[in-house]
């Protein structure tokens, strides 16, 4: 069983309603590292009677068809897991007739955690870790 604990460090940041005042102290996630797809497969396997190989077919398939729906414009929804839809930054126009794509800045997918995921978010708890220095942000 993995461990259910967000690692942590404080740092000082500036203020962002006061540049020039002292900083403030956030908290800031520490990654333990990351999972590959591969590695995801292996868990999986680990856990019923569909191989690896078969898992990763299906991981990569699933890829692939959110990439297709989220460029069609479609919602995916993925159970308990949580949906995925885009969202759109735009600078305004003055009227519709103005309003021109040059307008538009940013797309980006947006996660919605659903009933399961956001279980587990509720039941975190947090671990207070030291920094990293810049040599192991190099590492992670």
């Amino acid at each position: 069983m993995l461990k259910k604990a967000i690692h942590y460090s404080v740092v000082a940041k500036v203020n962002p309603k006061d540049s020039e005042g002292d900083p403030l102290y956030y908290a800031q996630v520490q990654s333990r590292g990351s999972v590959s797809l591969s590695t995801i497969a292996r868990r999986i396997q680990q856990t019923c009677t569909v191989t690896r190989a078969d898992i990763m077919g299906t991981l990569a398939a699933l890829e692939q068809t959110i990439c297709e729906g989220l460029a069609n414009g479609e919602i995916i929804r993925l159970g308990e897991l949580g949906s995925l839809q885009m969202l759109i930054r735009s600078k305004g126009a003055d009227t519709e007739k103005d309003y021109t794509t040059d307008l538009i800045h940013r797309v980006y997918p947006l996660f919605r955690p659903g009933e399961g995921l956001q279980d587990m978010l509720d039941t975190l708890t947090y671990a207070q870790v030291e920094p990293k220095t810049t040599k192991d942000k190099k590492q992670a």
